[in-house]
C-alpha cells in the first residue's frame, strides 16, 4: 500500500498512526490481520513506490509489477519490502473510524532497514513524490 497520511503519535510506547480509505484493499487486510508494515522506500525505489501508490493489489500483483521483492519481517506476519531505508513493523492497538477513512494506530514491535540508504521517500502529494535526505534536506 502506498500511503500519505502517517504520523508518529508516541515515543513510549512507539506508536504510529496511518489513515486508510475504507475502499482500499489494504484496509481490508489490516482489519483482518491487525498488523501492518510501514516501509519507507529508498530514493532509488521511487518508480516502484509510485506504482504501489497508484495501483490496487485487488486488481493484480502490484509488488511484481513494481519490480519489488518481499522479505520476512522480524516480528509480524506482514512482509517487508527488500531494500527500503527503514521498515516499521506494527501491531494494531487501536482504530478510529473518521468518515471514509479508518485511523489505525500501530505499536512498533520490530524494525529493519538499510543503513546505507539515508535518503527516503516520505509523501506523495499533488502527483509527485517528495523525499528527505539523510541530512534532513527535502529531495
Amino acid at each position: 500500500m502506498g500511503i500519505t497520511w502517517v504520523t508518529r503519535t508516541s515515543f513510549d510506547p512507539f506508536l504510529i498512526m496511518i489513515s486508510v480509505d475504507k475502499r482500499w484493499y489494504s484496509h481490508e487486510g489490516i482489519l483482518n490481520n491487525k498488523e501492518f508494515v510501514l516501509n519507507h522506500p529508498s530514493e532509488d525505489q521511487a518508480e516502484a513506490a509510485w506504482i504501489c501508490g497508484t495501483k490496487s493489489g485487488r486488481d493484480g500483483d502490484k509488488i511484481k509489477l513494481a519490480g519489488l521483492k518481499l522479505v520476512d519481517s522480524v516480528a509480524v506476519k506482514a512482509p517487508t519490502i527488500y531494500g527500503v531505508t527503514v521498515a516499521f513493523e506494527c501491531k494494531v492497538v487501536d482504530q478510529i473510524v473518521t468518515g471514509d477513512h479508518t485511523m489505525f494506530i500501530g505499536q512498533v514491535v520490530g524494525m529493519s532497514g538499510n543503513p546505507d540508504k539515508s535518503s527516503h521517500l516520505f509523501v506523495a502529494a499533488k502527483h509527485k513524490l517528495f523525499g528527505m535526505s539523510g541530512d534532513g534536506a527535502q529531495v
